[in-house]
């Protein structure tokens, strides 16, 4: 009998970054560890998802290993063998310590890449310029509003991010540019700012909450938008950031587009070895 392992993603477990990040890693443990890969998502995204398991979620049942709260690898896949029976895998990362599988990131980059030509099924938005980049803000959840965690202060000051977008408007300026962030107020700020720019969202809402207040209709609709805004970033010359986030980095691998982060007088090429 061959047990599945099922990524599991529901409301709370991060953002697009985080999913497609988390998707993959449960994909290439189930191909390693001889598991049936299948989907078990309760968010907004399952509508544009076409590798989920067609049987009906309340008949599901399978042990949960929560990857999030797991600092290795070999831990993880200890957890899933000793199971004889389908398991259930929460996780949003893909882990940095994959000693055991050298092709780890070799084997899922291919995967990753295949997101928005076989994974994700959705109509994108049409590219207005030939040549553009973007300028991703993620200012963390302390600017957001009815988000969990106030602690996570993505871009450190205001003052900081002040000296950031100047060093931008001053000197790299130069093509038309896609403002993407995760707080309203700070995305027209930026707008408003960056001349020769535009934006996907008007209002985004940030992907992993369900902020309270808002219907499951706008929630639906801001899901599609973020999906098509991400998309159009791997099309991009170049991707900015302020600070790092998993938004930006993964649609670099996804359209091998040059990465950078700025800093108030500067601008540096960035990567990281594990994802």
């Amino acid at each position: 009998m061959t047990y599945k392992l099922y990524f599991v993603y529901v409301t709370g477990c991060g953002g697009l970054g985080d999913f497609i990040k988390g998707a993959s890693t449960t994909w290439f443990l189930a191909k390693k560890l001889g598991r049936e890969f299948e989907c078990f998502i309760q968010h907004p995204l399952n509508e544009y998802y076409t590798l989920k398991d067609t049987q009906d979620h309340k008949t599901m049942r399978f042990h949960i290993v929560r990857a999030i709260d797991i600092k290795t690898s070999e831990k993880v896949i200890e957890m899933i063998q000793n199971k004889d029976q389908d398991v259930g895998l929460i996780c949003n990362t893909v882990l940095d310590h994959f000693t055991l599988y050298p092709d780890y990131l070799t084997t899922i980059t291919p995967f990753v890449q295949s997101f928005y030509t076989n994974i994700l099924k959705f109509t994108p938005l049409p590219l207005l310029h030939s040549k553009f980049q973007v300028l991703h803000c993620r200012m963390g959840d302390k600017y957001l509003y009815n988000t969990p965690d106030r602690t996570d202060n993505r871009i450190q000051s205001i003052e900081l991010f002040a000296g950031q977008l100047n060093y931008f408007i001053r000197h790299l300026n130069t093509m038309p540019t896609l403002i993407c962030c995760d707080s309203q107020e700070y995305q027209q700020f930026i707008h408003k700012k960056v001349p020769n720019s535009w934006i996907v969202q008007d209002d985004p809402i940030h992907f992993s909450y369900k902020t309270p207040g808002v219907t499951d209709e706008r929630l639906q609709e801001s899901t599609l938008k973020t999906i098509q805004e991400h998309e159009l970033i791997t099309h991009a010359d170049r991707i900015i950031m302020f600070a790092y986030s998993g938004f930006p980095f993964i649609a670099s691998k996804i359209g091998a587009v040059p990465l950078f982060k700025l800093t108030a007088e500067s601008l540096e090429s960035y990567d990281r070895p594990a994802w």
